[in-house]
């Protein structure tokens, strides 16, 4: 166990309580950090749970073959983290190596990434009952009715967009602009349409239908009272279902349907 501890910290003779002080850090900002990313996810546990250990064991009795195993159930805790919000933690990763710090700048984004992020926040919200509006620029510049709501400019993610529309947030009434990968503002309003609709449409859909009317944006609605998920450009609402909504998205996003 000694030539192991030796390996393991490279014969630094520094005093307990500055090792343990030091694994204490470390492992707090790693915690903090999975648990700000994760937040309702069930599997934030097992890291506390595993890092205490791993502490406890490391101060009382020394590095120990338990302790290695430990580390070694924290790393395994890790690559399945990874693996389950590898297309969030992408996504986070590609704003901090992008140096376009304006909102309004355009940037490289992978449509592939911003479309399954989409799809992890619209089937979270369809499933739950959640009312939605996410607003998609395309050509035309939005920068007018972002002004009106509450800038963000945070990179793309479902935890976010999800919060955003969680009942009892602030920003939850009204739509999100997204620019490339990023939401650039919340709770912006849009003058609804005035024509006339069948059906049962609550202001949600009005509004998205609006904005489409005089701009070529796409407009992803989810109804709080059955779940149901729309699609709105050129003033035409059109119903989508979770199993086609990438393919109708990429559709509507990139073939500028008439």
């Amino acid at each position: 166990m000694e030539y192991l501890h030796n390996y393991l910290f490279v014969n630094l003779t520094l005093p307990q309580w500055v090792d343990f002080s030091l694994a204490f850090i470390i492992f707090l900002l790693l915690n903090s950090y999975v648990l700000w990313f994760v937040r309702r996810k069930g599997y934030a546990l097992p890291f506390f749970l595993t890092s205490i250990a791993i502490l406890v064991n490391a101060f009382f009795v020394g590095i120990t073959l338990l302790t290695v195993v430990l580390m070694m159930l924290y790393v395994i805790f890790t690559m399945v983290f990874i693996i389950l919000n590898q297309t969030e933690l992408k996504a986070q990763v590609d704003s901090l190596l992008s140096f376009k710090k304006d909102y309004g700048g355009q940037t490289h984004f992978d449509k592939e990434m911003v479309y399954d992020i989409l799809l992890e926040s619209i089937s979270y919200l369809s499933k739950n009952r959640v009312g939605g509006i996410i607003t998609l620029e395309r050509t035309a510049n939005l920068n007018e009715y972002i002004q009106n709501g509450k800038m963000l400019n945070a990179p793309l993610s479902s935890d976010l967009i999800t919060t955003i529309f969680h009942p009892g947030s602030v920003l939850h009434d009204g739509a999100i602009i997204v620019r490339n990968g990023f939401i650039l503002a919340a709770s912006v309003y849009f003058t609804p349409t005035t024509k006339p609709m069948s059906g049962n449409f609550g202001s949600r859909h009005r509004a998205a239908i609006g904005i489409s009317e005089v701009t070529d944006a796409v407009t992803i609605v989810v109804s709080e009272q059955t779940g149901k998920i729309s699609l709105t450009y050129g003033g035409k609402l059109t119903a989508v279902y979770l199993d086609n909504f990438k393919q109708m998205l990429a559709n509507f996003m990139e073939n500028r349907p008439q």
